[in-house]
């Protein structure tokens, strides 16, 4: 079998598996240049893991174009292969429903007020701090 119908087959099997829920992705979240990314994994057996990263928009917090799919394994020459949507369309697939069932449950609505409750608490600490190094002064 041709390896390019290979990669579609992988890809193929991953999102069947991720919509009936038998593949299960575990993330951590990295922070790059403003960039909200989670870094979604997954494996098949003791040798091969699946890597895709989930980039968020910071304004809007939706989903950006993603960055590919690799998969990682000690036999395949470098230890991994990139697969990128521009060849392998299915990839957006797979990783619109990744965000869907993994990040967009765990992201935080954004919010103004937590600006303000942040101003807020750093100006109580500011007035505090002042009156405390008054107080020490005049002693």
């Amino acid at each position: 079998m041709d390896e390019q119908v290979q990669f579609t087959e992988i890809i193929k099997y991953l999102l069947s598996n991720t919509i009936d829920n038998t593949t299960k992705w575990t993330h951590s979240k990295s922070i790059f240049n403003s960039d909200i990314r989670y870094k979604m994994e997954t494996s098949t057996d003791a040798n091969t893991t699946f890597r895709i990263e989930i980039s968020i928009d910071e304004d809007t917090g939706k989903q950006k174009n993603g960055n590919g799919l690799f998969i990682c394994h000690s036999d395949i020459p470098g230890g991994f292969k990139g697969l990128y949507p521009r060849e392998f369309p299915k990839i957006k697939e797979l990783e619109e429903k990744i965000f869907d069932v993994y990040v967009r449950p765990i992201l935080k609505p954004r919010s103004k007020k937590v600006y303000t409750d942040i101003l807020n608490s750093l100006g109580k600490q500011n007035i505090r701090d002042e009156k405390l190094s008054r107080i020490l002064e005049n002693n």
